[in-house]
């Protein structure tokens, strides 16, 4: 019987799966000291994190929820354009990032926390909330070129505040 790797655990090496050449992009490595002071991630090897990047991205369009019935192709091109934008926003800090030295590992565990702003002071459900923002998290993962099978969602806050956009603090 083979083991495979638990896919909801931090790993410090590649699954089978998603070794390089195998599915992931390529591999960088860090051996940066950690820009939060205080910040502790869960890892096996109790190292602190050496990445940390803060996001605001666009309220995810209402065509994305999974409450909302629309024709599969305006569906389709709404996931097209909102993918898109969040790449091309999460590329560009992640730039402004990588000038400044910091590089993300795509074989460790990718943290992230949402703070939901609301366009409006309907009440949302978290879980939609998560399900509406697919597009959001395959964005970030296509720009900062690991798997989005490594994010671990530390968080999900519902702000007070209104603004329609969600914040998304990267860490590993």
């Amino acid at each position: 019987m083979t083991r495979t790797a638990n896919p909801f655990s931090p790993t410090t090496s590649p699954s089978p799966a998603t070794q390089a050449g195998n599915g992931t992009h390529g591999s960088e490595s860090s051996s940066l000291q950690p820009s939060a002071p205080g910040f502790m991630p869960i890892s096996p090897s109790g190292s602190q994190s050496t990445f940390e990047l803060s996001l605001t991205l666009p309220w995810p369009p209402r065509d994305l929820s999974p409450n909302h019935r629309v024709h599969w192709a305006a569906k389709a091109k709404a996931a097209k354009a909102y993918r898109s934008q969040c790449w091309l926003l999460t590329l560009a800090e992640y730039r402004k990032a990588k000038k400044s030295g910091l590089r993300i590992d795509p074989d460790r565990a990718v943290r992230l926390h949402l703070l939901f702003v609301p366009p409006n002071r309907r009440a949302y459900d978290r879980d939609n909330l998560v399900s509406w923002c697919k597009q959001l998290f395959d964005g970030i993962a296509d720009a900062l070129v690991v798997n989005d099978r490594m994010f671990r969602l530390d968080s999900i806050e519902v702000s007070e505040e209104l603004g329609g956009m969600v914040k998304v603090e990267i860490r590993q």
